[in-house]
């Protein structure tokens, strides 16, 4: 990736390829800051102890996570220390903030007659009625390591 964020990976490759650009929708920034300072000091509580685990899990933990992500072993990437520490130090206020509904936006991107790239966090693919389970739902052929 010579140093470049996704982003920029992502951006490149869809440029070289005459792939058109289509924006995700934005997140507000102020709920987002206000859910953040709003939450309650005690619900951070299962992030610190999440933390903590990881870190006495030492390397083997993050190594296993690695090592299952190179292997695109969906279910065990989701069900790691380490995935479990970064879904729990998202504030519970911040989970409830309303998000752009990404699934209609695949959905109507699907229906488009082109290439469509899409970078989502793993976990909104392969949650249970998720994006992938949403897209088999409705008859598309799903591709690539099993998320289920």
């Amino acid at each position: 990736r010579g140093g470049r964020s996704v982003i920029q990976f992502v951006e490149r490759i869809a440029k070289d390829h005459g792939i058109r650009r289509v924006p995700p929708t934005a997140i507000a920034s102020k709920p987002v800051v206000n859910a953040f300072y709003q939450t309650d000091p005690k619900a951070y509580v299962p992030c610190l102890q999440a933390t903590v685990d990881l870190v006495d899990s030492g390397p083997a933990a993050r190594a296993a996570h690695a090592r299952a992500w190179k292997e695109r072993r969906v279910r065990d990437v989701l069900s790691s220390p380490v995935s479990r520490a970064f879904e729990l130090c998202i504030p519970p206020a911040l989970r409830e903030i309303d998000r752009p509904d990404v699934r209609a936006q695949v959905r109507s991107l699907m229906n488009q007659p082109r290439v469509t790239i899409a970078v989502l966090p793993l976990a909104s693919l392969a949650e249970r009625d998720g994006i992938l389970d949403g897209l088999e739902a409705a008859g598309y052929e799903i591709a690539g390591p099993d998320w289920k």
